[in-house]
């Protein structure tokens, strides 16, 4: 059909030879790539991006590996190659996949009933696997990329809630504030709301009342010489940054809320 792509498990596939050839790479290394990449994808085994197939060298009639692979795993792997002629070789790819596509869905169009019903029972057997696999192989293309997804999210979650505490008590609260807006503002919650929760969940665990404590410490500092103004700077966060056990309670409820908020996004 055309000079880049093959037709494979009823899907167009590209070779890694051929891949290896237009952007200009060692065939072994692009071998490298793919095995690198599936070495990551969850299931591989039941991922058909890549196929693992043999060729014979023309020169010395040996049989060496290569892979063949179809959409998703030629855009995996070439989204690490880079530069104005990769590009355009990516750009040639991407074309000659929706040219193939395009002639296999018209084919499939054309192929009537009468047609089919005229075939023979293994040329129709042959076609009915060939569009099971393509249709088993888009949902499980589908469910990679989901999983794909969440794992990223989920990694991205927990580095930004497993960062370790500080001991300063002024980087402390600049920090757990920064996450908790920043977990606000990507879940669209109401941050007045959500340290209003917080507050609450951290008395009942520690066995304290924010609200008793902080005005406790006004009236010290008021008495130590501070104004009005300063005094009323005081915030509950401020209170908890004084104390050690306090920090460590809170820290683990911005934690869980953080994780109960991801979960349910998963859902």
């Amino acid at each position: 059909m055309n000079e880049l792509l093959t037709i494979s498990n009823g899907q167009p596939t590209a070779s890694s030879r051929d891949i290896a050839e237009h952007f200009g790479k060692e065939h072994k290394n692009v071998l490298r790539d793919i095995e690198n990449l599936i070495g990551g994808l969850p299931n591989f085994e039941h991922t058909p991006m890549f196929f693992k197939t043999t060729y014979i060298h023309p020169q010395n009639g040996q049989e060496y590996p290569m892979y063949l692979m179809n959409r998703d795993g030629f855009t995996l792997l070439a989204m690490g190659f880079t530069g104005k002629e990769a590009l355009a070789w990516k750009m040639k790819y991407i074309n000659a996949f929706n040219a193939m596509e395009q002639e296999l869905r018209s084919q499939q169009q054309s192929l009537t009933e009468a047609d089919f019903s005229a075939l023979s029972y293994e040329a129709r057997a042959i076609i009915k696997m060939e569009l099971q696999q393509k249709q088993q192989a888009k949902q499980i293309a589908e469910l990679t990329t989901q999983q794909q997804e969440t794992r990223t999210m989920v990694n991205q979650t927990l580095s930004a809630i497993t960062r370790p505490s500080t001991s300063d008590a002024e980087e402390w609260k600049e920090d757990i504030n920064h996450t908790i807006r920043q977990m606000c503002e990507e879940y669209g919650l109401n941050y007045h709301t959500t340290i209003g929760e917080m507050y609450a969940e951290l008395e009942k665990l520690g066995g304290v009342n924010l609200s008793v404590r902080q005005k406790n410490l006004q009236a010290r500092i008021r008495r130590g010489g501070a104004t009005v103004a300063e005094c009323r700077r005081i915030s509950k966060l401020h209170v908890i940054s004084q104390e050690k056990k306090l920090r460590w309670f809170y820290e683990g409820i911005v934690r869980a809320y953080r994780a109960q908020l991801v979960a349910s996004r998963m859902r």
